[in-house]
């Protein structure tokens, strides 16, 4: 009689593990609806950086989502352009994703994207 119950345990503790991992793959949906791969993929440089590329170098950096949400919002001009080795970019106003949006989209770059050790 004690598998049932065991079994029980194992699947609700499987079960907490869930909204982690539905966030990240809803946050990789999310940009991908928005349409931040027409810039972005995960590890191929196109118009912009890879998302492993900025989670490699933002990691370890407290100030890290903000940073990327300040940039994403405003863009980069003048010598902050140059920093991926390119034009200067646009911002993406809040009409095309909304603060919340952003917020869990840069969580999930810099969380799902680390490089591997």
């Amino acid at each position: 009689m004690r598998l049932p119950v065991f079994w029980t345990a194992v699947l609700l503790s499987f079960g907490a593990l869930l909204p982690a991992s539905g966030a990240l793959a809803d946050a990789r949906d999310l940009a991908n609806r928005k349409g931040c791969g027409i810039c972005h993929a995960d590890t191929m440089r196109m118009l912009g950086p890879s998302w492993a590329e900025i989670a490699e170098r933002y990691a370890g950096k407290a100030d890290a989502a903000e940073t990327l949400f300040k940039s994403t919002r405003e863009g980069s001009k003048g010598s902050a352009g140059d920093q991926w080795g390119g034009a200067p970019k646009m911002g993406v106003d809040a009409a095309t994703i909304s603060d919340e949006d952003l917020r869990a989209v840069i969580a999930w770059i810099l969380s799902d994207m680390k490089p591997a050790k």
